[in-house]
């Protein structure tokens, strides 16, 4: 998936309806409604650190396959961590890992 993945519009359809499902929940927790008080409090409306990490129901709404595709082709994983846990040694993981 992380190589190759088959970016299929039905999974996609899921994914985006489960975070959507989450961001509809968190605004019926209160730490979750604090937060995003305090967010746009201490940056601004208008900051983009004001929005939650998981987005709003807005942005995740806007969010496209095609959009999802863009940025893939475009991904540069320079900085990025890729952690792996389990039941799985260094030499196993690092060869599923190769392509």
């Amino acid at each position: 998936m992380l190589f190759m993945p088959k970016f299929d519009q039905e999974d996609f359809d899921l994914v985006k309806k489960e975070q959507l499902d989450g961001i509809t929940n968190s605004l019926t927790q209160a730490t979750a409604i604090a937060s995003n008080v305090y967010a746009k409090l201490l940056y601004g409306e208008g900051s983009n650190l004001s929005i939650s990490a998981n987005g709003n129901t807005e942005s995740v709404s806007s969010i496209t396959l095609d959009d999802v595709k863009a940025y893939y082709k475009n991904f540069s994983g320079f900085n990025s961590v890729l952690a792996v846990s389990g039941d799985i040694d260094q030499v196993n993981a690092l060869k599923k890992l190769s392509f």
